[in-house]
């Protein structure tokens, strides 16, 4: 018995390429055309344009950003003040269904990447960001609009920001979305600036090593008699 060598040739072919699909990517969404059903997950916010990415730094606590792809959801800025040491982040609740509401955070940084507000930029995460902090987020449920603030050590200065949430219903099928009212960064001086290119959208985990293993596993279980 001797592995086939043509199959096994073919699938050291294709190995590379599933390699440098398998990369956590970040994607710019957009202002839906119109509304995805209940259930539909698409990287949209919704069509009245009332709650875009840029609530979430607008420092008007009763706006929101909301997006309807609800996992790994967040936004991308890069800042107009060059080489900002973020230490901190001030969150506060959206205006409804707390279940809407982030319950984990996951802040990156690069001075390589911009931010863009074009749907259907694709960032490579794993290359061009450092993860800076992440960490729970403790949104009360009642009463709405109300305030959390979270610290952590970073001197690390970046020029562009990617921030990415979990929602506390992220396994309730009723919950179609996830929505902040304030994701505003902070540095020692207090809150970064908020007139950078902020651009929302939903990050793509890249798919379980265990894929690769299983391809990897088959090639070599592929054999021919002698």
């Amino acid at each position: 018995m001797k592995i086939n060598t043509l199959c096994l040739a073919a699938l050291l072919t294709v190995l590379p390429g599933l390699a440098a699909m398998a990369a956590n990517t970040f994607v710019i969404g957009s202002q839906a055309v119109s509304n995805p059903p209940a259930g539909t997950f698409v990287n949209v916010w919704p069509t009245s344009g009332g709650e875009s990415p840029g609530n979430a730094i607008d420092g008007v606590l009763t706006n929101k950003y909301l997006n309807f792809a609800k996992l790994n959801t967040g936004y991308i800025y890069t800042s107009t003040t060059a080489g900002a040491v973020v230490t901190g982040i001030n969150f506060v609740s959206g205006n409804d269904a707390p279940l809407r509401d982030p319950a984990s955070y996951t802040l990156f940084g690069s001075n390589s990447a911009v931010s863009s507000n074009i749907a259907g930029t694709v960032y490579d995460v794993d290359a061009a960001f450092t993860q800076i902090s992440t960490g729970l987020i403790t949104l009360p449920d009642a009463p709405r609009n109300q305030p959390f603030n979270t610290t952590f050590t970073n001197s690390a200065a970046y020029s562009t920001y990617l921030l990415i949430f979990t929602v506390k219903g992220e396994t309730n099928a009723g919950i179609n979305s996830m929505q902040i009212g304030e994701a505003r960064l902070q540095t020692a001086a207090g809150p970064l600036d908020n007139n950078g290119v902020i651009g929302g959208g939903q990050m793509v985990p890249e798919p379980g090593s265990a894929a690769l293993v299983g391809l990897i596993g088959l090639g070599m279980a592929v054999r021919r008699r002698r």
